[in-house]
């Protein structure tokens, strides 16, 4: 009898920690990233990324960010203002290997020196 106490505290902690969670991520303010995306960008491109609309988290087995309207200044020879212009896209983050043990996982904006 004892162990179903024990199996119950445990499904209800992970419960807990789902609903969490999701409210932390669903209230954070991801539009705080796009000055640090652009500077990286800026960075490495020399060229400039600039956001138009809202970056918001999309739930589901696979979770995304969506982004939307987004625009890659072109190079300076180049034949117009823009080299891309995105209505919007999602990029899709794989939990199992940022959870799993392995440790060749790094982070796309990781830079070293």
């Amino acid at each position: 009898m004892r162990w179903k106490w024990i199996l119950l505290a445990g499904c209800g902690a992970f419960a807990a920690l789902l609903i969490t969670t999701y409210v932390i991520l669903s209230t954070y303010n991801f539009n705080s990233l796009k000055p640090e995306i652009s500077r990286r960008v800026k960075e490495a491109t020399a060229r400039e990324l600039t956001f138009g609309g809202d970056i918001h988290l999309k739930f589901g087995l696979t979770p995304s960010l969506v982004v939307n309207d987004v625009r890659f200044q072109n190079a300076p020879w180049g034949s117009r203002p823009e080299m891309a212009r995105i209505r919007q896209f999602e990029i899709q983050v794989a939990l199992l290997p940022l959870i799993s043990a392995r440790g060749d996982f790094q982070f796309p904006f990781t830079h070293t020196k």
